[in-house]
C-alpha cells in the first residue's frame, strides 16, 4: 500500500507536465499562419523584410515553423502575419 502512496504523486507530476508541454505546443502552433493586429500597424518593407523587423522577429520568436513574417494589408491597414 505504501508503494501506490508513493508512485501516484509521480504520475500526476508526470501527466501535468506532459499537458504543460502540449499546451506550449499549441500555443506556439497558434502564431503561425496568422495576422497579429495587437503589434499595432506595420511598414512593409521595413518591418517585415530583415531580421530586425517588428514582424520578422515576432514570428521567428514565436512560431514553431521559423520562416518569419509579412506586412499584410487587412481593412487599409498593414498587420503583421506570421508565415505557414
Amino acid at each position: 500500500m505504501a508503494s501506490k502512496k508513493v508512485i501516484i504523486p509521480f504520475v500526476l507530476i508526470a501527466v501535468l507536465l506532459l499537458c504543460q508541454e502540449y499546451k506550449n505546443n499549441v500555443a506556439a502552433q497558434s502564431q503561425c499562419c496568422t495576422e497579429h493586429p495587437e503589434l499595432g500597424k506595420c511598414q512593409p518593407g521595413v518591418d517585415d523584410k530583415s531580421p530586425d523587423g517588428k514582424c520578422w522577429q515576432y514570428c521567428m520568436e514565436n512560431c514553431e515553423e521559423n520562416k518569419g513574417g509579412v506586412c499584410k494589408l487587412n481593412n487599409n491597414k498593414h498587420h503583421c502575419h506570421c508565415y505557414c
